[in-house]
């Protein structure tokens, strides 16, 4: 009777069925953690493969991979005398106590540190230029120490470049200050009336950011923009305040075209591509960590140590689509600034896609597009401040401006300067008084030489303004 009473015999039947369960679900999860485990070792020979095969292409080009290789190749290794010490101990002196912006230099020149600007045509008020006087006998020995750096030929800062994203780069700092003292000089020099300093405020700024210029990484190439678009401001007002002669005028002219660089920003952008190589390599000694991390880690955490090693294969599509995204904006650096437009704008369309899937590239591509929009706009800046002094030379010879740029064709210009933001020339009016040369900047609207847009926030027009 009790063998064949049902209650007696049900817990066994429930017990078994729970063990075929618990046996198909463990049969189940083993099978997923094999075929992951074998998926992963698929994912990851082959993204490996892939990695290894960009890495030959790059050096088959002859470009650098590792930082031994970039300083080899972009930095100089001969030269007689080096002005980074002289910029160096300029900019120590120049540095604040505290840190931050000297409040004397932020007060006898308010722009300084605030990101708003002064009108290029308005004379220091004597307050101000009391202040700024107080300022620059203050700052003498530093001024003193630009000027002799300026004579020299070479700039070489001297940088880690084994330490890649983490490489200390303080002087970047001290030049742009030095670059916001020598507008102040500039500015003081032309209320004095002193033309040959005032001319060689602009002289010295440009050559401040040209000693930039054997730092093929994008930091110093956004500081050395920084430092040209403070001189550009010095031009203005010097050329609004002061006559120069044509002699003058030329120097600048010159100068303009040994600091213009079409080379730089596909440099900066290599510079990049080698430190990210660097930082990857730092991933690549993950499998290493790992059989540490198994040994310390607690045996129920185990797993997670195990599942992240297992995703080598993502992480090196990761970085081999980072490269080639570099790459494509190598390229694109490469080509005159209008070509360079357009393809950047191809290259930031399909970094937009890519970025959706991409840790590693959605920050840093996204960066080196909007510096190489900058840095067309800084070649469209040179290029009008060119083209003021030919402006200038042609009303030193007339006494009169020009009606139209066509007629500084061919003896002060061999042809009317291309805008690099639309398919024309720049743009050319007269004031009252003065001029003004512009470009229609990067929306590709023409806002008739307006340095404010309401519509379109910072994609107002590149102006070049004179006020006499």
């Amino acid at each position: 009777m009790e063998q064949n009473d049902p209650a007696a015999v049900r817990p066994d039947g429930c017990c078994r069925g729970r063990r075929r369960v618990f046996i198909w679900v463990g049969s189940i999860l083993c099978f997923l953690g094999v075929l992951y485990v074998v998926v992963a070792e698929l994912w990851d020979a082959r993204a490996t493969k892939r990695y290894q095969a960009i890495l030959a292409g790059i050096r088959a080009s002859g470009e650098p991979v590792t930082p031994d290789e970039m300083v080899a190749k972009y930095r100089p290794t001969s030269f007689t005398t080096n002005a980074a010490s002289y910029y160096r101990a300029a900019g120590m002196i120049l540095l604040p106590s505290q840190g931050g912006v000297d409040e004397m230099l932020r007060d006898a020149l308010p722009f300084v540190g605030t990101g708003s600007t002064v009108e290029f045509n308005i004379p220091l008020t004597p307050e101000t230029l009391r202040l700024a006087e107080t300022y620059l006998e203050r700052k003498q020995t530093a001024l003193d120490l630009i000027t002799t750096a300026a004579d020299l030929e070479t700039t070489v800062f001297d940088l880690d470049w084994s330490k890649d994203f983490e490489m200390p780069m303080p002087h970047c700092g001290e030049l742009r200050l030095m670059a916001r003292t020598l507008r102040l000089k500039n500015a003081v020099d032309i209320a004095r009336d002193d033309r040959v300093n005032a001319i060689q405020d602009v002289l010295r700024t440009f050559k401040l950011a040209s000693s930039l210029k054997h730092e093929p990484n994008l930091l110093s190439g956004l500081i050395r923009l920084t430092i040209f678009i403070s001189g550009i401001p010095e031009m203005e007002r010097t050329f609004t305040f002061i006559q120069l002669s044509n002699a003058e005028l030329r120097k600048i002219g010159d100068v303009i075209d040994s600091v213009a660089d079409q080379d730089y920003l596909r440099r900066a952008f290599v510079g990049e591509r080698v430190m990210a190589i660097a930082l990857f390599e730092r991933f690549d000694e993950c499998p290493c960590r790992v059989r540490e991390a198994l040994q310390s880690t607690k045996r129920s955490d185990k797993w997670k140590v195990v599942l992240l090693a297992r995703v080598e294969g993502w992480r090196k599509d990761q970085q081999s689509e980072h490269l080639l995204m570099i790459q494509d904006m190598i390229d694109a650096a490469g080509k005159p600034p209008r070509q360079r437009l357009d393809r950047m704008k191809q290259v930031g369309k399909k970094c937009d896609e890519v970025c959706r899937h991409n840790l590693i590239t959605d920050r840093v591509t996204h960066a080196c597009y909007a510096a190489a929009v900058r840095f067309v706009g800084l070649d469209q800046s040179l290029l009008l401040a060119k083209a003021a002094t030919c402006v200038e030379m042609y009303r030193n010879d007339n006494g009169k401006l020009p009606a139209t740029l066509e007629e500084l064709v061919p003896k002060y210009m061999e042809a009317v300067p291309e805008d690099f933001f639309w398919d024309g020339k720049i743009k050319y009016k007269q004031d009252e008084p003065g001029y003004r040369l512009w470009s229609v900047g990067r929306n590709g609207k023409d806002d008739g030489g307006s340095t404010s847009n309401t519509t379109d926030h910072g994609t107002a027009d590149i102006v070049f303004r004179v006020g006499r």
